[in-house]
């Protein structure tokens, strides 16, 4: 009996937990008034991480064709084609180049959290709001929530283009990158970015009880570090 009440708890704080996850999308102010006491953790990064992890792997559902007729693959593995169809299908294609590159793609997603948190933390000890580490990890990570969005939408086109190749610039240029045709070649933070700066506004307002200023100060602050963070990756790669 013991066990089945054990049991039920545990079930129970799932299932409020995922109800948590949907607030944030529909009821985003509701969403983190709820989580004000707890602030969980475990449960928004291991999706964050998951969504990072699925996005890794479509790289393996492009077609070898494409990947040899690609001129950036093209100019990294010379050779006619039969000979780098060959270097791709035992290098690319192995199980442990799988494995790393989905670990990687976690481990990107954490530090970038952690950098993201860091900024916060520092930014709350500041304005002397009382923000802990832990506190301000479980907002960023919770608030990057939206993300996932972005993870759906690229294994949806994967998917989709293994039956219908189309140009996605769109997509891209609205929800993942920067907008390389600007006039002042400024980066046009993607709507993901400032929905996730506004979720970061409202749930510092609904935890540390805020002024408006103050939240959309640290709302700014969370949309300059994703511009920051896409250019120092522009300069990385």
């Amino acid at each position: 009996m013991r066990h089945r009440t054990h049991r039920g708890q545990i079930r129970g704080v799932t299932t409020s937990r995922f109800n948590t996850v949907r607030a944030v999308f529909a009821t985003p102010s509701g969403a983190f008034a709820g989580l004000r006491n707890e602030r969980p953790i475990l449960l928004p990064i291991l999706l964050l991480v998951v969504g990072a992890a699925a996005v890794a792997l479509t790289t393996f559902m492009v077609p070898l064709d494409t990947l040899i007729a690609n001129d950036a693959g093209a100019a990294v593995i010379e050779g006619p084609p039969a000979e780098r169809r060959a270097r791709i299908t035992s290098g690319i294609l192995q199980p442990a180049m799988i494995a790393v590159l989905v670990l990687s793609a976690a481990a990107a997603v954490i530090v970038l959290l952690l950098m993201f948190a860091i900024v916060l933390w520092i930014a709350g000890n500041v304005t002397r709001d009382g923000v802990s580490f832990h506190d301000s990890v479980s907002l960023v990570a919770w608030a990057s929530l939206p993300t996932l969005v972005t993870d759906i939408v690229r294994v949806a086109s994967a998917v989709v283009r293994q039956w219908w190749e189309r140009d996605s610039i769109a997509l891209d240029v609205v929800f993942f990158g920067l907008d390389r045709a600007h006039s002042l070649g400024f980066p046009v933070p993607p709507l993901v970015e400032v929905w996730v700066a506004a979720l970061v506004a409202i749930g510092y307002r609904q935890w540390f009880a805020a002024s408006i200023s103050k939240a959309a100060a640290m709302g700014f602050l969370a949309l300059g570090f994703h511009v920051a963070a896409r250019f120092a990756l522009g300069w990385v790669v």
